[in-house]
């Protein structure tokens, strides 16, 4: 499947894991499309000025050739090129003149090199190419799959905190799974792992979005629709930032809703228990993001402090 959209956001995200590649009829090298598809190594095209979405009729239309919702198509990240129909393709492979050179920069090399990687079959890749331990777990990259992202929504709209530490308590096991596997494939090699970094509405649809939905809804007479749209509108307005890089975001999150790092950190701790006892050398490092006072960090340092003496 391809994702095609005029532009993609964060809400998105959880339908680049769902599809092959993605292609946007605006953007550049710096876009939200190309810079999370680089991300996962899912091929992307941005900026193809020439491809007109209709949202409403599902069809996009360029240089006088229409698709539909459904149809197949090809893109080629690397030229730029969309092609109508299904191209024979073939899986890329390390040859063995590759694996050669990699062999000659790893006896030769003076720094040691950190990969990004988010998921465990990033990290298997990332030390397949040999990076030696992971400079970024980015930990929200991991609530955007399919069988997590509804759970995380869920909790953001929980009504009190015992609603929303029991659906904590499911996401904690899904990131202990991914922390073990990721700290296996990096044995022996330091893993970052950054706590929840980005603001919570990005996670939600946008308000604008929810209004015209909410609209037509009405237009439709969906009342038992309607009534939850309108509940989702209000806590993504709640939520909304006028500065998303600077605000309600990182550390601050952590602060507002202690419970959600303390899932976290205690989902890293718990897999370096389980890896321990199966003689595997994990070395997890926490990152706590957006640091910007010392009362801060000593928040959630204390969390930390004492989920370490529990365990």
């Amino acid at each position: 499947m391809i994702l095609v959209r005029k532009e993609t956001k964060p809400e998105d995200v959880p339908a680049f894991f769902s599809s092959e590649g993605i292609l946007t009829s605006l953007g550049g090298k710096s876009s939200h499309a190309a810079i999370v598809s680089r991300g996962m190594g899912k091929p992307c095209i941005v900026g193809c000025p020439e491809l007109k979405i209709d949202y409403d009729n599902n069809i996009g239309t360029a240089n006088g050739m229409t698709i539909k919702e459904g149809e197949t198509i090809t893109i080629d990240g690397s030229e730029g090129t969309v092609f109508i129909g299904e191209i024979p393709t073939v899986e890329p492979k390390v040859t063995k003149d590759f694996e050669q050179i990699l062999t000659w920069a790893q006896k030769t090399k003076t720094l040691g090199i950190r990969a990004n990687a988010d998921t465990p079959d990033m990290a298997k890749l990332a030390r397949k190419f040999g990076g030696q331990g992971i400079g970024l777990c980015r930990t929200e990259r991991m609530f955007n799959g399919s069988d997590r992202i509804n759970l995380f929504v869920e909790m953001i709209m929980a009504e009190n905190i015992e609603e929303r530490n029991k659906i904590l308590e499911k996401l904690g096991k899904l990131q202990k799974s991914d922390f073990i596997e990721i700290l296996k494939a990096m044995e022996g090699y330091e893993v970052t792992i950054r706590l929840l970094d980005p603001p919570l509405h990005e996670f939600l649809p946008n308000p604008e979005e929810l209004v015209e939905k909410i609209q037509k809804l009405e237009a439709d007479g969906k009342t038992n629709e309607i009534s939850e749209a309108k509940v989702v509108l209000k806590r993504a307005r709640e939520l909304a930032e006028v500065n998303p890089m600077m605000g309600h975001r990182g550390v601050r999150v952590g602060v507002t809703y202690p419970e959600i790092y303390e899932m976290q950190i205690r989902s890293v701790f718990d897999a370096l228990v389980e890896l321990t006892k199966k003689k595997v050398k994990a070395h997890p490092q926490i990152m706590i993001p957006q640091i910007s006072s010392i009362a801060e960090l000593n928040h959630i340092k204390s969390i930390y402090d004492r989920i370490k003496k529990k365990d």
